[in-house]
C-alpha cells in the first residue's frame, strides 16, 4: 500500500502496552520515552500526538478501552501495537492462549475505526536465549496481523528487530521484548516509513 499522507493539524493516536506506554503517565507531554516521542519529534508541532499506552495490556484490556481511549479521541490515523502480553502470560503465569480468541479481538479494534490504521506486529528477540520458545505461540499471532496488509499500513517488526540484531539483540532489546532506544529508533523509522508527512 501507500504510505499514508498526513496532513497539518491531524491527530494521530497510538494505543498498545508498555512498549508504547514508555513512561507516559510520567511524562507532562504525555508522549513517553520510547517510539512515540521520537514519532512526534520527527514530525514536528503540526500534528496533534496522543499516547494511549498502558504496560501490561492485552487485546482483551485495549477492548474494555477503546471507546474512550480510541473512538472518542477521533484520531486520523490510528497506530496500533499489542499482542505480545497476550503471548507473555502463557510462560510467565501459565495463562491460556486461545487465538482465535485473541485474533478475533484485535480484529475488532481493528474494524471499528474508519480512519488509516498502522499496526506494529509483535516481536521478540532470543533475550534470554529460551525466548525462543515462545515463537510457536507468537508467529501464528504475527501472521494475522500481516494478513491485514491489503487493508492497513503494517510493520513487519519481527523480521525488522530479528534482521538487525545480527549477534547481539540485546542491544535492541535487553529482555527480548523491551526496546532500548536503539530498538524504538528502528520502531521509529520504519513508522515513518509508511506514514509521511
Amino acid at each position: 500500500m501507500d504510505p499514508v499522507l498526513l496532513q497539518p493539524g491531524q491527530h494521530l493516536v497510538f494505543i498498545g502496552d508498555s512498549i508504547t506506554d514508555c513512561g507516559r503517565r510520567d511524562d507532562p507531554e504525555g508522549l513517553g520515552q520510547g517510539y512515540v516521542r521520537k514519532i512526534a519529534a520527527s514530525l514536528g508541532s503540526g500534528f496533534r500526538v496522543t499516547n494511549r499506552g498502558i504496560s501490561g495490556d492485552r487485546v482483551r484490556d485495549l477492548e474494555a478501552r477503546w471507546t474512550a481511549d480510541v473512538l472518542d479521541l477521533q484520531p486520523d490515523v490510528l497506530t496500533l501495537f499489542v499482542g505480545i502480553n497476550d503471548v507473555w502470560r502463557v510462560f510467565d503465569s501459565g495463562a491460556a492462549f486461545d487465538l482465535d480468541s485473541v485474533t478475533e479481538g484485535y480484529r475488532r479494534l481493528v474494524e471499528s475505526v474508519s480512519c488509516p490504521v498502522v499496526l506494529i506486529e509483535p516481536f521478540v528477540l532470543p533475550v534470554p536465549p529460551d525466548r525462543l520458545i515462545w515463537r510457536p505461540v507468537l508467529d501464528p499471532l504475527i501472521a494475522f496481523v500481516r494478513g491485514f496488509e491489503s487493508s492497513c499500513r503494517v510493520v513487519r517488526l519481527d523480521a525488522l528487530m530479528n534482521g538487525a540484531a545480527g549477534d547481539a539483540p540485546a542491544l535492541l532489546a535487553h529482555d527480548g521484548v523491551h526496546p532500548t532506544d536503539a530498538g524504538h529508533e528502528l520502531i521509529k523509522d520504519a513508522w515513518l516509513g509508511l506514514v509521511q508527512p
